[in-house]
């Protein structure tokens, strides 16, 4: 679970902490990242990428949605960071 959900899971009484233990925390990783098809258009990709990308805090339409997903804006992906999420599921055969 990643550790934003489990804050507001906390806030809002769904969980109560002292009837878990944490055993592993990952370290970091950017959790919301956006793939497609080889086949995707060029126009379509760039699109997308203009319509994130362009999102600004101050618009309370397009806040809600950042909001949503912990963010003040969009960047652009990192791949770092993920070998230790990519070991566990190989030790889960979770691929």
């Amino acid at each position: 679970m990643g550790d934003y959900v489990w804050v507001l899971e906390q806030r809002a009484g769904h969980v109560d902490p002292s009837q878990l233990e944490l055993v592993w925390t990952s370290p970091g990783f950017d959790h919301c990242m956006f793939d497609a098809l080889p086949t995707l258009s060029t126009e379509k990709r760039t699109g997308f990428e203009r319509a994130l990308f362009s999102m600004v805090w101050e618009n309370p339409s397009q806040r809600c949605l950042l909001e949503l997903e912990g963010l003040r804006q969009w960047m652009p992906p990192r791949e770092q960071g993920y070998d230790s999420l990519c070991a566990a599921l190989d030790d889960q055969g979770g691929w």
